[in-house]
């Protein structure tokens, strides 16, 4: 199926627009490939014009870095598309990310391979309000061309069932030779329970969440993860529990810092930003539960990142957090704070704890490394005359 020769070249993100999760997708990608002792080469959009400033993605700056993903580096593109034309060898070019899919166009056909992980912005584009992605009129012209480019990909990797079914219900008459594939997603970094003393020696700077139990959340202020409901939780709970609530990501808006002022728990919310992989590894072992209540996502690496670290989780009852996090995982309605209060209440059982953490310890086997790369292998080199 496959020759140590062939060259792999996987497609990443422009770095000044801190995509963190792409970044580290292909990254992943990347090192585990070249593991297996295979010709790997990754191509980033050269950062010419956008190095000028500090924010890519708003005002002048984001018009200039366009400049340089869509005008330059297609001619970079173009140049390896020729290259492997005249090569001997079998070239495979991985776009990482479903949001460069334009880059198809500038390459091979037949040796083109896309992961697309959500169809959040695009959806959102189009109108959808589930999505929680809305679009400004520039921004729907960019979704219309990603979506475009990606309907005319023939091998795409979809990250979850999920992502899969929304694709295909947007594009029911693409063509039938085109190969769509469920490929889980791993981990983009060995999350696994540290012991309780090295947890510990990690949150020294923060004796608050050594000292009181804690509920965690991991992601960012965006609308769709839906910070607001543990809010509400905090609330319905302050009298009956002592514990606090961490976010790990970005300040609380000003919506949800006047809900905490109005209620005065403001010494019960612990915001971390830049945390390091370590002290996360600390956070996710100590907290009491870990709480994943999104409105949307393409797939939800936090959810298996607390249960690879024996996390007891409780996610949100809407696709595909029940996917992701397994059959037995404990789930909540994400506009309902009373259903969170009643998990995290069942929880407090050791027993049910312990059958949480269980599930959570079998669930991730779905998403092992090798597992998700030998799927990309197969995807890459089965299909030649797709």
């Amino acid at each position: 199926m496959m020759e140590l020769d062939n060259e792999i070249i996987l497609i990443g993100n422009y770095l000044p627009d801190n995509l963190e999760s792409m970044n580290r997708f292909c990254t992943m990608m990347g090192n585990t490939l070249a593991k297996k002792n295979l010709k790997v080469r990754v191509l980033l959009p050269t950062v010419f014009f956008g190095k000028f400033f500090k924010n890519t993605n708003r005002g002048f700056g984001k018009w200039l870095a366009y400049i340089d993903k869509y005008i330059i580096f297609p001619f970079v593109l173009i140049y390896y598309s020729i290259r492997c034309k005249f090569s001997s060898k079998k070239c495979v070019f991985h776009i990482c990310d479903h949001s460069n899919a334009m880059y198809a166009f500038f390459l091979p056909k037949s040796m083109v391979v896309i992961t697309c992980h959500d169809m959040l912005a695009i959806r959102g584009s189009m109108g959808f309000t589930d999505s929680y992605c809305e679009s400004t009129a520039t921004g729907k012209i960019l979704q219309k061309w990603i979506f475009y480019s990606l309907k005319k990909i023939r091998r795409i990797a979809f990250v979850s069932n999920f992502t899969l079914g929304q694709f295909k219900d947007l594009a029911p008459n693409n063509q039938q030779s085109h190969i769509y594939k469920l490929v889980y997603n791993s981990f983009n970094e060995n999350f696994y329970p540290i012991p309780f003393e090295s947890a510990v020696s990690e949150l020294e700077e923060f004796p608050i969440l050594i000292n009181s139990p804690f509920v965690l959340h991991v992601g960012s202020g965006h609308p769709r993860k839906n910070r607001k409901m543990l809010i509400e939780f905090l609330i319905r709970v302050k009298d009956s529990w002592s514990g606090n609530l961490c976010f790990v990501g970005e300040d609380l808006d000003a919506e949800s810092l006047s809900l905490v002022k109005k209620h005065d728990l403001i010494h019960r919310i612990i915001v971390l930003k830049d945390v390091n992989k370590y002290l996360l590894l600390a956070l996710y072992r100590l907290c009491d539960v870990f709480m994943f209540p999104s409105f949307s996502e393409g797939f939800g690496w936090p959810v298996i990142e607390a249960q690879a670290c024996g996390s007891p989780i409780v996610t949100s009852s809407i696709e595909p957090m029940p996917e992701i996090a397994g059959e037995n995982s404990l789930r909540a309605n994400p506009n309902i704070p009373e259903e969170f209060v009643d998990a995290f209440n069942y929880l407090q059982d050791s027993s049910n704890r312990k059958q949480n953490i269980d599930n959570g310890f079998v669930n991730i086997k779905r998403f092992d490394l090798d597992l998700m790369i030998d799927n990309y292998l197969e995807l890459y080199f089965s299909y030649s005359n797709v």
